[in-house]
């Protein structure tokens, strides 16, 4: 392999390398922002629990759809109840 050749591995190699670099900055700083978030949310969750008297739960996607359907057919029912009465 000619001086040119070497010369092109090498610099290929040290971008290559470099961007190996950013790439794993990312990801931890990716993984540090993840940890901050999961420790604020499970702060919340016991302060929650602290406020409810550990009776609450926490409702968590299609649980929290479903729960917001349930009370929303109470509340139909209930005022239909109410209209008969009156």
């Amino acid at each position: 392999m000619d001086d040119d050749g070497k010369f092109l591995v090498h610099s290929q190699a040290a971008i290559i390398s470099r961007k190996k670099e950013v790439a794993a900055d990312n990801l931890r700083e990716a993984r540090e922002e993840y940890q901050k978030v999961q420790s604020e949310a499970n702060e919340k969750r016991q302060q929650m629990k602290e406020q409810d008297g550990g009776a609450g739960e926490v409702l968590k996607g299609d649980d929290v759809c479903e729960r917001k359907k349930q009370t929303t057919g109470n509340r139909k029912g209930n005022a239909a109840a109410q209209r008969k009465k009156n």
